[in-house]
């Protein structure tokens, strides 16, 4: 079994690359709003960025299921080191 104590370090470090790519994804909705309001707009720059939005995007959901699957595997691990619920007896 998996120690749960990386699981949660994957998880963190998942977490914290996802908020790059989100700041990442801010930047670069700003940079496109700029190359628009511009009285010349290039639509290859604008093309450039928003295909580098769309890479951007898949690549933060693609990450956001590895975060899943690593939390529904964290979840297996601890269900399987702890006791079930009906195997415990109250002596009253």
């Amino acid at each position: 079994a998996k120690n749960p104590t990386s699981t949660y370090k994957e998880v963190a470090r998942a977490v914290d690359g996802l908020d790059l790519m989100d700041q990442r994804v801010v930047d670069l909705e700003s940079k496109r709003r700029r190359l628009m309001e511009s009285d010349r707009a290039d639509r290859a720059n604008v093309s450039a960025v928003d295909e580098e939005l769309a890479e951007l995007r898949a690549s933060i959901a693609l990450e956001l299921e590895r975060v899943e699957r690593l939390s529904e595997l964290d979840l297996k691990i601890r269900a399987a080191s702890s006791p079930a619920v009906d195997e415990v007896v109250v002596d009253h």
